[in-house]
């Protein structure tokens, strides 16, 4: 655990690693963000239509929807903690502070965990996806996303990249 007393104070409303410059402090905190809430939103999409499918993991869409589950929730756990790093950054205690570089800490370890489970059903499935993907009934229709679906995740990026510019301003 990281003790308050090696945290030195802030000197810059920006962490070290910036050098005081607003623009790859917002520009990170904006991608880290955005990938930690489209992750989000993907994971509990892909979720709620597996849980009312009644697709099992044994079949190649479970594989497929397992294994987008594990990716993803990789690239989260990788994420959030150095979101709530760049968030509270000069905003907190030396205490809470310290609490979030051992969340950031534990979230990066976590990651590995994750990335094994979505290896072992890349390979556990491989067969069967490629299966089905060859197969002359395979992915039948329109693959391509309607202009809504678009829309609605382009506007969740503009809200995004608000939300980082305000806090880099506001710092």
């Amino acid at each position: 655990m990281t003790t308050p007393a090696l945290i030195a104070p802030a000197v810059s409303s920006y962490p070290p690693s910036f050098a005081g410059d607003p623009v790859t402090f917002g520009w990170a905190l904006f991608s880290l963000i955005t990938i930690t809430s489209l992750s989000t939103a993907i994971i509990l999409e892909v979720i709620r239509r597996w849980w009312g499918s009644g697709v099992t993991i044994n079949e190649p869409l479970g594989i497929v929807m397992a294994g987008l589950v594990s990716l993803l929730a990789t690239i989260w756990l990788g994420a959030i903690g150095d979101v709530a790093f760049l968030l509270a950054w000069g905003e907190v205690a030396p205490d809470t502070m310290a609490r979030i570089l051992d969340f950031d800490r534990m979230c990066d370890a976590s990651t590995s965990p994750a990335f094994g489970v979505f290896c072992f059903l890349l390979i556990r499935g491989q067969y069967l996806v490629h299966f089905q993907l060859t197969s002359p009934t395979a992915l039948q229709g329109d693959l391509w996303p309607t202009w809504p679906m678009v829309r609605r995740q382009m506007l969740s990026i503009a809200v995004l990249l608000f939300i980082a510019v305000g806090v880099t301003l506001s710092k």
